[in-house]
């Protein structure tokens, strides 16, 4: 692809050894060649420093060691210093890319102006890098916020986003109170800003393993949502941008999430009361709300979420 337009890739790495060769393989191979990475060595002390150490001497990557340990979003900010393309990208240290992902999104964001990021569908992998599934959406661009609001799909290692929404929204971009969602946080003050797209095509493989973030943080999945949910309230986004039955369905997933970390705690009533007010949502409130009075339903149900 003949093009001058710079991607930034922002990379944070904290002890990631064990997939992180094939994670920089996936985008030293992309099509796109006008990329630069910043890799953002967030004090790790395993092996990652030797893996990307035949990485540096390529003039695209930028190598940053953090002065010490942050939480996530902290770190992004940190590398996101140093990011001068007009598109950026986020890639996590155990996710790959398809070789073309950089390629088709940077066209389709130059074909359409009024966009300000584009994500798209994705595949699940395993620990063995095996595919367990995917997540397969339908094409759709315009106002997003309203329907991301209800029914969040983004997964971040699959977004590029133009520098220049970045600008429309204040700083810091990643809210430093926020330790699991600064990402969701982020870019749902993006799509309030302007125009969004979804590419139905799957490029992104993001793995799923037993000690990922997802796992080790659902107790922050309600409250975090939570706070952006009133944090752009607030702001006075919700009521322009979202109708009445996408902020109910959003109030409902929150409740959910609330509910899980509940029932992971073998707190069951307490998950009834949360689920209690928003049954009526729709039928999968209601099933939910059900099942909370069965703990063995309710395990088998989320077994292979």
């Amino acid at each position: 692809m003949n093009n001058q337009s710079l991607v930034s890739v922002l990379m944070n790495c904290y002890n990631s050894e064990k997939y992180l060769e094939e994670t920089l393989i996936s985008l030293v191979n992309q099509t796109y060649l006008n990329w630069q990475l910043v890799f953002v060595d967030n004090c790790s002390t395993d092996n990652s420093n030797v893996i990307v150490d035949k990485y540096k001497r390529d003039s695209r990557v930028i190598y940053l060691k953090t002065p010490c340990h942050m939480p996530l979003g902290e770190a992004r900010e940190y590398g996101l210093k140093w990011c001068s393309g007009d598109f950026i990208c986020f890639l996590d240290t155990d996710d790959i890319w398809r070789s073309d992902k950089l390629e088709r999104q940077l066209k389709f964001l130059q074909n359409n102006s009024e966009i300000l990021l584009c994500y798209s569908s994705y595949f699940l992998i395993d620990e063995k890098s095996q595919i367990t599934g995917r997540r397969k959406f339908k094409s759709r661009s315009g106002d997003l916020f309203g329907y991301n609001l209800a029914n969040y799909e983004i997964n971040f290692q699959t977004v590029m986003v133009r520098r220049k929404a970045l600008e429309l929204v204040s700083r810091p971009y990643f809210d430093p109170s926020l330790k699991f969602s600064p990402d969701y946080n982020l870019l749902m003050h993006i799509l309030a800003c302007g125009q969004a797209a979804c590419m139905n095509e799957k490029l992104v493989y993001y793995r799923k393993s037993s000690g990922s973030l997802t796992q080790k943080s659902i107790a922050l999945w309600g409250k975090e949502s939570e706070y952006t949910y009133h944090q752009l309230d607030k702001m006075g986004i919700l009521k322009n941008k979202s109708t009445g039955l996408q902020r109910r369905q959003a109030l409902a997933k929150i409740a959910y999430y609330k509910a899980e970390h509940c029932i992971a705690e073998d707190d069951y009533h307490g998950a009834r009361e949360l689920l209690r007010e928003y049954c009526c949502t729709n039928y999968k409130y209601l099933i939910l709300y059900l099942i909370s009075y069965f703990p063995a339903l309710w395990r088998l149900a989320h077994r292979f979420k």
